[in-house]
């Protein structure tokens, strides 16, 4: 993939579709129209995953360079589409639990004095 002209903005994207098992590369100049670059087909045994993600993922990373300058100033990666449950940590769990206990033990307290 090469890009010519007077850009300072490119788009890189990695789309999965897992009906198919392929992995696309593109590209776009504007954000908007994307230029496939490649195709790769990652059905079969040395995948790994027959559907690692059954909504597909989009992977973008964006690069900016300085005005004039000609190098990657600035880059981000952004996931989309992405399903993320909370876990608690352990700690939570052990507040909530300390909290509770010492409920009880003033509700206990209270109760003997009365």
């Amino acid at each position: 993939m090469m890009v010519t002209g007077d850009v300072t903005d490119v788009v890189l994207q990695l789309s999965w579709t897992a009906s198919t098992s392929q992995l696309t590369a593109s590209y776009s100049t504007n954000g908007v129209n994307f230029t496939t670059g490649q195709t790769f087909n990652l059905a079969g045994a040395e995948a790994g995953y027959d559907t690692p993600f059954n909504n597909g993922f989009t992977l973008e990373l964006v690069g900016r360079s300085a005005e004039g300058a000609g190098a990657v100033a600035l880059g981000q990666i952004v996931y989309d589409n992405m399903a993320v449950s909370a876990v608690p940590e352990p700690s939570t769990y052990a507040a909530i639990a300390g909290a509770l206990m010492l409920g009880f033990a003033a509700w206990k307290r209270r109760r003997v004095k009365a």
